[in-house]
């Protein structure tokens, strides 16, 4: 059996035209702006043009900034019986990953399910398979993920077998291949929110993750506090040791706040000797907070600070009025030094 092409001059079988129109889907990927769109764009696809009823990706995630999450594989774009319980599918994926290793020999090609041995077959015997394959998302050489599908019921006779393994293998590489280029756009955007020298945010940075420590004290009723911290007589640390001691200097006492602060606060070289924190905090006592970060970085480094602070809403509703409270704390402790 045969169609014409498009042009009218060039014979297309039936699998040739399915794959074809599965590879032309596949330029709408592009378009994703997250990981999470593109499991679910490719997930459409293979469910319209593969026959797939039942799959889901597994990924590292990678995410903008203070995100706690983000390194940790997970589960993705699951649909099919496995969209209808997430939470027993992920922890069927992570009591049974380990095996993967082991799979190698029968990755990327279709099982029918009574020849799946166990535990596999006993982690996903209650989801109704017929069929499953399990194909590899690779990026530079290493397995960085998985394309876990199913089909609950009997394959079409529409396309072969063959063309079903093909279109895995090319939904697998394109997959892997736009993750690959996601990540790398993320990384570059994240650079630009980073100082080089210290690796905190920059100015930049502090000011686009703000509204998410906002947000998240403001559910709770948390206070949040925003400070400033200088370091006194960096200037003589340059004139005297030269700049490099300087540098070291800054890395220094950066290291030692970041140490003194949780993963959800932010930390930033504001420019030049200043650094700005951005924190929750169980009061709204903001002059004692940053009496405790001074105090930390005067016990253990041989540097010294000045440090003002403000409280959200109480000291101002914008950015720029709580800094202005707390730039004139900083300059007060300064002057008492």
């Amino acid at each position: 059996m045969s169609e014409r092409g498009e042009s009218g001059t060039q014979p297309w079988t039936v699998d040739g035209r399915i794959l074809r129109d599965f590879l032309y889907s596949t330029r709408e990927w592009g378009r994703a702006k997250r990981g999470l769109d593109l499991a679910q764009r490719a997930a459409v696809d293979l469910e319209e043009w593969a026959d797939v009823d039942a799959g889901f990706f597994v990924y590292q995630k990678r995410a903008r900034g203070i995100d706690e999450d983000a390194g940790m594989l997970d589960v993705y774009a699951p649909w099919g019986p496995f969209a209808e319980d997430l939470e027993n599918v992920r922890r069927v994926v992570f009591d049974t990953l380990h095996l993967v290793g082991e799979t190698e020999p029968w990755m990327e090609q279709w099982f029918a399910w009574r020849t799946i041995r166990d535990p596999w077959q006993t982690a996903w015997g209650s989801y109704g398979l017929e069929e499953l394959g399990v194909w590899p998302l690779m990026s530079r050489g290493q397995r960085t993920g998985l394309l876990v599908v199913g089909r609950t019921g009997k394959a079409s006779s529409r396309i072969a077998p063959e063309t079903r393994a093909g279109i895995m293998d090319a939904c697998a590489s394109h997959v892997a291949q736009a993750l690959d280029l996601l990540l790398a756009t993320r990384d570059a955007e994240e650079a630009g929110r980073r100082d080089g020298l210290t690796g905190l945010l920059n100015r930049r940075g502090l000011l686009e993750y703000f509204p998410t420590v906002q947000q998240a004290a403001d559910a709770i009723g948390s206070p949040v506090i925003i400070g400033l911290l200088d370091m006194d007589n960096l200037k003589q640390v340059n004139d005297r040791k030269g700049h490099p001691a300087g540098d070291s200097a800054l890395r220094r006492v950066a290291q030692v706040l970041r140490h003194h602060l949780r993963s959800g606060d932010l930390l930033a070289r504001w420019g030049g000797d200043e650094f700005a924190v951005v924190m929750q905090a169980g009061s709204e006592d903001a002059a004692g907070v940053m009496r405790r970060l001074k105090a930390a970085v005067a016990d253990e480094t041989p540097y010294t600070v000045s440090v003002g602070g403000a409280v959200w809403i109480r000291d101002g509703d914008t950015w720029d009025a709580c800094y202005r409270v707390a730039d004139e704390g900083l300059y007060e402790d300064k002057r008492q030094a």
